[in-house]
């Protein structure tokens, strides 16, 4: 009767126009704290780019990315009854493993029949709902013929086939396992192969990473989260992919490419993993195209922290210990203002102050502001802050050493490389300084090759823009890939300049640097069609590297520098003539 009731109400309600009206105030809400139905995904069915599904691509059917327990895979659905037959070519001794789940709960026993040349290798029946399974069988042959058959009376999600190869393939010189480790919001300083002051805070990756290429002039595409990340998965400045900030930019649309840094590594015969615990790097913005295996949690309200990322990675490894590995690992808890504090940053802290780090971070932004309003925070806001961001990497630095551990005494270290890098720099600082200045976009970078031993590179790098095409040229890939450069040592070309950017709302901010000098200037931007407009530039400013922070104009002392950072920036933007109006 309830039932009855409510489905008249809502149709009345639906008839009236409160219901589609309450729909659009809901929807707005939503975008206002990030919980559109694209942002928030929470288990629904999502379109994702055929091109990703490639040993699926022939079938004619429509392709969804799924998640159950925090696991999304690209699928297609079986009907009941329906089969569907594929045919592999395999470059080696593989082993395949193939994952199953239920779209709905079962009125009926489930089952699955999965066989290969006619031969049955499993026969799954009364499985769990809404759940991940697996079945896994080694491959001997270059050819296979593999038919996998619902015989349930229920809708089934079929994940791609993940091909794990026993042998590897290629050079020596090739690394077996590549690991990224993203730190969220992290300034050079902070930690320890950068700052002895810190190495208490860091001791786990200031050992791990002692003989490895620590990169001192690297600088981020942007000092947003949303597209610095993209521009290292897609090796493209911010102006190329025209993905800015989600609070300002609500009508973000999904990535819609197979040209991105997993594409190419699984193409490589990498077995392709992901984790990631930040709103905007999810299955949502299809940030998962490309990777196998992607995990997504959101931090701090799901709890899943820096301990479950690596505790997946490790058990990744371990599970595909005779084949390639890629990994993203991307840690948001070293992102302001460090929620949910634990029992070990506790005892750093001084618990006379304000014990909410959220509370602590509001009060400290309404403190003094420059002319452009924004917040400029005091010497006692530095240090509370600098504290807890030293607490929390002390906790981060913890739980990497389970993985570096797991990497030395499993032997796997010798023939894995290890990345740590940032998307931007920290945003606190106890004086004024303009956007896109060398603390926001300045970021570590730090990568341990397993057979060179590495040294510091003091050479201009742009992390984003250049990691991507370092890691495939290391990985064995021989074409050029993305706007970026090959990082040296492992490349010849050189940045004689480097680029940041910044789009947010209606405006377009764009910082050029070489070695001594940082030309700043602001482009009106129309952020409904992502277009710059040229004839619409102000605040050009010129300043000296070193004393960026006290924001000295040399405009007038170094006309020449400015000309030249002016008319490269002209260069770059020709690059892109779709931006520009």
């Amino acid at each position: 009767m309830n039932n009855l009731f409510k489905k008249y109400v809502k149709k009345i309600l639906s008839i009236s126009g409160i219901l589609s009206f309450s729909s659009l105030i809901k929807e707005k809400i939503g975008n206002l704290f990030f919980l559109d139905k694209r942002v928030s995904w929470n288990g629904e069915r999502l379109n994702s780019p055929v091109a990703n599904i490639h040993l699926f691509r022939n079938l004619e059917k429509e392709c969804f990315t799924i998640t159950y327990n925090k696991e999304s895979r690209d699928c297609i659905f079986l009907d009941p009854n329906e089969d569907v037959t594929v045919d592999i070519k395999l470059s080696g001794k593989a082993q395949i493993r193939l994952s199953f789940a239920y779209e709905q709960k079962p009125n009926l026993a489930q089952g699955i029949e999965v066989s290969v040349d006619n031969i049955k290798k499993a026969d799954l029946k009364y499985v769990i709902p809404h759940k991940w399974h697996h079945v896994a069988f080694d491959i001997d042959r270059e050819e296979i013929t593999l038919n996998i058959r619902n015989t349930c009376f229920s809708k089934i999600a079929v994940a791609h086939p993940l091909i794990q190869y026993e042998e590897i393939a290629g050079n020596n010189d090739v690394p077996k396992n590549i690991i990224v480790l993203l730190l969220d919001s992290l300034i050079r300083d902070s930690l320890g192969p950068y700052n002895s002051n810190v190495k208490k805070y860091t001791p786990n990756i200031s050992r791990f990473f002692e003989k490895s290429f620590k990169y001192t002039n690297c600088f981020t595409q942007s000092e947003w989260t949303f597209p610095a990340v993209y521009s290292l998965l897609l090796s493209q400045y911010s102006i190329g992919h025209g993905l800015s900030d989600t609070r300002v930019d609500f009508d973000v649309i999904p990535l819609d490419s197979d040209d991105t840094l997993a594409v190419h590594m699984r193409n490589l015969g990498y077995t392709t993993f992901a984790y990631s615990t930040v709103r905007v790097f999810q299955p949502a913005f299809n940030a998962h195209i490309g990777f196998d295996r992607f995990f997504y949690d959101l931090f701090p309200q799901s709890n899943q922290t820096h301990r479950e990322i690596c505790h997946k990675a490790i058990t990744q490894l371990q599970q595909n210990s005779r084949g390639k590995n890629f990994m993203f690992l991307h840690f948001f808890d070293t992102h302001e203002p460090w929620i949910n504090i634990e029992e070990i940053e506790e005892s750093m802290l001084d618990n006379s102050r304000n014990t909410d780090p959220d509370a602590e971070w509001r009060y400290y932004k309404r403190g003094q502001k420059d002319t452009k309003g924004e917040p400029i925070f005091d010497d006692e806001g530095v240090k509370v802050l600098t504290e807890r961001r030293n607490a929390r990497l002390w906790n981060v630095d913890l739980s990497l050493q389970s993985l570096f551990d797991y990497l030395e005494r499993s032997g796997e270290a010798q023939d894995t490389m290890v990345v740590i890098c940032a998307d931007h720099g920290c945003k606190f600082m106890g004086w004024k300084q303009p956007l896109l200045c060398d603390t926001r976009v300045g970021t570590p970078l730090l990568i341990r090759h397993p057979k060179i031993e590495g040294g510091t590179q003091k050479e201009l790098v742009e992390s984003n823009m250049d990691l991507g095409p370092t890691i495939l040229k290391i990985a064995g890939h021989n074409d050029k890939w993305g706007n970026g450069e090959i990082l040296p040592p492992f490349g010849t070309e050189r940045h004689k300049y480097v680029i940041s950017e910044s789009i947010y709302g209606n405006l377009c901010k764009i910082a050029v640097r070489d070695e001594k000098y940082v030309y700043h200037c602001t482009f009106d931007y129309n952020k409904k069609y992502k277009k710059i407009k040229l004839n619409r530039m102000f605040n050009q400013l010129l300043f000296e590297r070193q004393k960026e922070d006290l924001c000295i104009d040399v405009s007038e002392k170094m006309p020449d520098v400015l000309k030249n950072m002016h008319d490269f920036l002209m260069s770059h933007f020709k690059k892109y003539p779709h931006r520009l109006s």
